[in-house]
């Protein structure tokens, strides 16, 4: 056998040896596309999900908007509704609440008035002028209980003859101290009533 035909054998064999069988080369770079074909796949899935969790985001949060709205429509006409009577009664309560207090220092006058009176220390010069005015005093006070124990605001009930103080009086007492308050808790109840059956 010729040098150089040996020499031509040996070196093919040789660079066989190097690159390898003739198939191996495409395999790999079959398996290599294969692979990023599937990193690309699952990166669009993820890309996917991502997109079906934002839409879905999205679609809640328009919901909630929407829920928002109306709700906020409907209180508002509710509340709308009840300020008008809960004025009128905070107004009507405001106004029994004054006239209480306005009738208490009335009272308060005519008790410091008629305990500024001592009798017992009248001179006997002066005893037609001091009694004169005492029962001119004494008069103005009793006209004022009697004017607002018909009215019902005396805190204390007319009695019925024989000095004891039947149920109806009583009743009509504690309803004429109390309706002013009660009408004022009731606008309240129904004004939280209202916004909590939203």
């Amino acid at each position: 056998m010729p040098r150089d035909a040996l020499s031509s054998r040996e070196t093919q064999s040789l660079l066989l040896r190097e690159e390898g069988p003739p198939g191996v080369e495409a395999d790999e770079g079959m398996e290599d596309r294969m692979r990023r074909a599937e990193a690309q796949l699952l990166r669009l899935k993820r890309e996917r999900e991502q997109l079906e969790q934002e839409r879905r985001r999205l679609e809640e949060l328009g919901d909630r908007q929407r829920d928002f709205a109306e709700g906020r429509a409907r209180v508002c006409r509710r509340l709308t509704d009840a300020i008008p009577g809960i004025q009128e009664g905070a107004a009507a309560a405001q106004g029994e609440v004054d006239s209480y207090c306005r009738l208490a220092k009335v009272f308060q006058h005519h008790l410091q008035v008629l305990k500024g009176f001592h009798p017992e220390e009248w001179a006997e010069e002066d005893l037609s002028g001091e009694v004169l005015e005492a029962e001119r005093a004494l008069g103005d006070a009793e006209e004022q209980l009697g004017t607002a124990r018909m009215r019902g605001k005396t805190g204390r009930p007319r009695t019925a003859p024989g000095g004891a103080g039947g149920f109806g009086f009583w009743f009509k007492a504690g309803l004429g101290f109390f309706l002013p308050f009660m009408i004022f808790l009731a606008g309240l109840a129904a004004a939280a009533y209202w916004i909590e059956s939203r």
